[in-house]
């Protein structure tokens, strides 16, 4: 069957609509020696449960109250600290009551708020982003293209690629690979493509940072425009190869480019561009490499720049 077949049929699937997902503040918290509680979030400190609500509230007016939750992470008595960061008991700061404690029965689709270089920061799946809308769309997508488990069925026949990508990418599905905004896959792209370059007996490449960052560069430069990859591969250098693909399938990429190598080539002058830049990344004149990729709705733009 086609691949974009398929791609379609297991999608429509999985996908659901998710409207929101809870967003934890961290809180510390001192019981002050008049006998009272002091709890302290971003420099600030809050004498009464009451302020340090109203306080929360105005600092994430974007995020939907029903979905705001305090975390306690510290709470000392004197001299005696307890660190309570791991637990799931978070606050509600939408009930009537004060505080109003829930148990989350799984916080793996938890949007944390953190700090990064003195900026509030929403973090998801180990990506950090400035607005809960690119945060919560992020764990939205998670929870839909995580469920698909069937990516080994897209890999090539070819028994020596096709072990090479179980060995790298055996149970990492989308929430594995996209960890990071999507470093872990890019990572897991470059031992991969050593891997196939050593069935041609080719020396292993050399992951290049400045590359890295000129693919991320392009990768978002293309996911934000609305002109096909055709349209850039008319129009960008040598060396570069870009490809998009269903982004919970992101992780069969780098093989099927290996696949395609194998393919005839096709007169459309496109084709034969893409097809020599192929050839050239399992070639001997490639020393260097650097991957990057950017979201474009359902899909993911990867881009791999070599020398």
């Amino acid at each position: 069957m086609n691949l974009l077949i398929i791609i379609s049929l297991l999608i429509s699937f999985v996908v659901q609509t998710y409207e929101y997902n809870y967003v934890s503040v961290p809180v510390s918290s001192v019981y002050s020696t008049d006998g009272k509680f002091i709890y302290s979030y971003k420099g600030e400190n809050y004498d009464s449960k009451k302020k340090l609500v109203y306080g929360i509230k105005m600092s994430f007016r974007e995020v939907p109250i029903k979905y705001l939750l305090i975390h306690i992470i510290s709470l000392r008595y004197g001299n005696r600290l307890n660190i309570s960061a791991t637990n799931s008991n978070f606050i509600r700061v939408d009930s009537d009551k004060s505080f109003h404690q829930i148990t989350l029965p799984n916080t793996h689709y938890l949007i944390k708020v953190t700090s990064f270089n003195g900026k509030m920061m929403f973090k998801c799946n180990g990506g950090l982003y400035d607005n809960y809308a690119v945060a919560n769309h992020c764990m939205d997508d998670i929870k839909k293209y995580n469920k698909i488990k069937s990516q080994y069925q897209l890999v090539g026949k070819d028994e020596s690629g096709n072990k090479i990508w179980r060995n790298i990418w055996s149970d990492c599905y989308y929430k594995c690979f996209s960890k990071r905004n999507f470093q872990i896959l890019t990572e897991n792209f470059f031992l991969e493509i050593n891997k196939y370059r050593q069935l041609f007996l080719k020396n292993s490449l050399t992951l290049s940072y400045s590359l890295q960052s000129s693919a991320r560069q392009l990768a978002k430069k293309i996911a934000s425009k609305e002109k096909g990859i055709a349209h850039f591969y008319a129009t960008i250098a040598a060396k570069i190869i870009v490809s998009t693909i269903s982004l919970p399938f992101a992780n069969v990429q780098v093989n099927k480019w290996y696949r395609e190598i194998f393919l005839l080539k096709k007169n459309s002058a496109l084709k034969m561009i893409k097809t020599k830049n192929l050839n050239d990344l399992f070639s001997n004149r490639v020393l260097q490499i650097g991957f990057g990729t950017s979201k474009q709705g359902k899909y993911l733009v990867i881009v791999c720049v070599y020398k």
